[in-house]
């Protein structure tokens, strides 16, 4: 099963995630625009998620860098480069070991009869790099805010099995 395999009986992806950050005494930090703080929401509600969270910003895909919380992390044009930075800054204004970034959909509304659908960048920044990882969310909102903050908490459990 390799790397879709990971974990037993009820573990979630947040479980995971938690108990390697917990392992490793390493620190995560979020920033969310697409997801609502549903990523942050999975995290706390893991018990001793406090020992490897400290927590994270909901940012809608229109607050500009001056007036987001912090003036730090903005919400950045939909490119690699772009998600990969927004994970960097949320990396260091937080001062965490690893930052989830979860970007903007790329069209919000109505995308029946598009040439192509609806997406979003995901980035993952250590202290040394950033990846980023654009996902397609053509699908009901409230499955693909699911799927999305899922594919980022797999993003950063790939990372700590590696």
């Amino acid at each position: 099963m390799g790397q879709y395999a990971f974990g037993e009986d009820d573990d979630e992806l947040e479980h995971v995630v938690v108990r390697g950050l917990s392992e490793r005494k390493q620190i995560l930090a979020t920033a969310e625009a697409a997801t609502g703080g549903l990523l942050a929401h999975r995290l706390t509600s893991v018990g001793g998620f406090d020992d490897c969270y400290r927590g994270g910003l909901v940012v809608t895909p229109s607050t500009p860098e001056s007036s987001s919380p912090g003036g730090g992390v903005s919400v950045p044009d939909a490119s690699a480069d772009a998600a990969r930075s927004a994970a960097k800054r949320c990396r260091e204004q937080f001062d965490t070991d690893w930052a989830l970034w979860v970007g903007p959909i790329s069209r919000i509304s109505d995308y029946e009869g598009a040439a192509d659908a609806p997406t979003v960048w995901i980035a993952l920044a250590d202290r040394q790099q950033s990846t980023a990882i654009e996902l397609n969310v053509a699908g009901d909102p409230a499955i693909v805010k699911s799927r999305v903050a899922k594919s980022a908490l797999n993003l950063l459990r790939l990372k700590l099995v590696t």
